[in-house]
Parts: C-alpha cells; structure tokens; sequence
C-alpha cells in the first residue's frame, strides 16, 4: 500500500488551471477520493500557490509512517496551505522537491499535518531563494 503521493496540481484532470484556489478546492478533494482507497495522504502541489494535502482522517490526526500503522478512518478531509511569498526567487528548480522532503520528515518525526505542511512549505521556500536545487543551508530549518 503506498502512503504518500504527490502530483502537481497539471496532473490532475478536472482542474482547469486558469481557476483560482477558491475554484479548483473542491474539484482537487473529489478527484482525490478514488486514490485514498490505496493511499493515506496526498500532497497537491499548487506551484506559487502552496499546497493542499487530501487524506483520510482528520489532520490532527497521526500520518502513518508503515503499513502496519494504518488507520481505517471513514473521514477524508482536504486542507489548503497557502505559499509564502518569496521576495527573490532565484532558481525554482528543487522546490517540489524540498517541499516533500519538508513534509515528509515532519512526519517521521511525529509532527500534526500543519507542523509538516509549515516545515515543508519552508524548506520549498529555502530553496526558491537558493541556486541548488536542494541548498545546503535546508539543514538549518527549524520547525514552528
């Protein structure tokens, strides 16, 4: 069973990409639906938009870091997580990446849903504003 999965907001169908977030919140949830029968959480990202995370259960509750872990939660619920802006974006290369990663180690660390989704959004903010597409400095994040 895979636990995490991140499309970008072009690989999903039923979206049109002129729509603003307000628009395409809905459609982005449903369309998620028939995944979750295989999966735990689904990260959407949005590009200069941020992010939005579609998962069965509440987002207070634990993402599950095995299989062996997983909750049959009857609840699926979408949370939007807006970008921060960036006053200088040097390279954009990365920053789905970083963006993962961020989310990812919250996870292994215990963290809520929002505490991954901070730390996520930070880390695709660091590296926006750093030529390597994962900058060096990543390591010296610090979680809210």
């Amino acid at each position: 069973m895979v636990d995490f999965i991140q499309p970008g907001l072009p690989d999903i169908r039923d979206v049109n990409l002129s729509q603003t977030i307000e628009e395409i919140q809905e459609p982005l949830a449903k369309s998620c639906i028939p995944l979750l029968d295989t999966m735990q959480c689904i990260m959407i990202t949005l590009g200069k938009l941020g992010m939005m995370i579609v998962r069965r259960g509440a987002k207070t509750d634990t993402l599950p870091l095995a299989p062996w872990q997983h909750q049959s939660y009857e609840e699926i619920t979408a949370t939007y997580y807006s970008a921060p802006a960036v006053d200088r974006i040097v390279s954009v290369s990365g920053a789905g990446d970083c963006l993962a990663a961020g989310f990812i180690t919250g996870i292994l660390n215990g963290w809520d849903q929002d505490n991954c989704a901070a730390f996520g959004v930070q880390a695709a903010a660091c590296s926006l504003r750093h030529s390597p597409a994962v900058p060096a400095t990543l390591s010296n994040l610090k979680s809210s």
